[in-house]
């Protein structure tokens, strides 16, 4: 398990998971969109850091348990990392798939967005009389804690944060196990999971959009050669229950493009790869264009249920 006794910079990508994007030296290029510029390569150790992303600041003294609970997450989910490098989707388990459904869930959850959108929610004036008008003592109590406490407000919202990206994952999509052809990669991204509209008739306006009404693939890189697809459910009647099911797909050279295309419109400010040709595909087009996020195709590659 990662140490944890005062982890001042402390990793949004588990270094397990980002260790399947490397190149056969176990480093990994980073394209800052900051600088526009790509990184020489790097081990993982050094990137995907913010300093005190999940420090809970107290009159007392830093703590350290969201890092440390993170930390222990990733050491259960090791052995399912490493089988994954080595094996791909040829051996692996219900179970493993549960775990994996899991640990996507909780971590969308931890990027740097959603730790600084909570912090933002917190100090919301709108927010704050809302919950003082269902129950004014326990909400002050609350509120002077998240005015007191910096990350205060990340840590208690996770659990709640987890439990609503889980139930949206398990109730309503099924799951796409692609695997690249050869001598094709994915990149990931510092939110992980991108989206790609199934319907190209449906566009994408800012925040004006129905969310219910949106049918939407999301991709969720695992490794290099290894993307999981959630596809939403077609049969009606399995909505809003947790059965899954799982199918096994090859994803062509034109699969990957699309998922790498979205991969690097959708950052928030960094991408990674363990080529940094990859890049050259999208850093010199405008990919911040609404347009791309259309789906130019509309199915899924061929399933093999499984």
């Amino acid at each position: 398990m990662a140490k944890v006794s005062n982890p001042k910079n402390q990793h949004f990508l588990a270094q397990i998971f980002l260790k399947g994007f490397t190149d056969d030296s176990e480093n990994i290029y980073m394209y800052d969109n900051k600088d526009k510029k790509v990184s020489q390569p790097r081990n993982i150790e050094s990137v995907a850091r913010e300093r005190h992303l999940y420090t809970v600041f107290q009159a007392h003294g830093k703590n350290f348990s969201i890092e440390k609970k993170f930390s222990e997450i990733e050491s259960f989910m090791a052995p399912i990392f490493r089988n994954l490098q080595v094996n791909g989707f040829s051996d692996i388990s219900h179970t493993d798939i549960q775990n994996l459904v899991d640990f996507i869930a909780l971590t969308v959850t931890r990027t740097p967005l959603v730790t600084r959108i909570a912090e933002e929610v917190s100090s919301n004036e709108d927010v704050r009389l809302k919950m003082i008008s269902i129950h004014k003592e326990s909400a002050t109590k609350v509120i002077e804690q998240m005015s007191q406490n910096k990350g205060f407000s990340y840590a208690l919202g996770l659990s709640e944060l987890f439990k609503r990206r889980h139930e949206v994952l398990s109730h309503n999509f099924d799951i796409f196990l692609l695997t690249a052809e050869a001598d094709n990669e994915f990149i990931v991204n510092d939110t992980y999971m991108c989206l790609e509209f199934i319907c190209n008739k449906i566009h994408y306006v800012g925040e004006d959009v129905d969310w219910d009404k949106m049918q939407v693939k999301k991709h969720f890189p695992l490794t290099k050669r290894l993307c999981v697809t959630f596809f939403p459910k077609v049969d009606k009647e399995r909505l809003g229950c947790a059965e899954i099911k799982i199918f096994t797909a090859k994803a062509s050279a034109s699969d990957v493009r699309v998922i790498n295309f979205l991969s690097f419109a959708e950052k928030e400010r960094y991408v990674y790869a363990s080529n940094p040709k990859i890049f050259n595909d999208f850093s010199s087009n405008d990919c911040s264009s609404p347009q791309i996020h259309q789906d130019s195709r509309t199915q899924c590659p061929k399933p093999r249920e499984g």
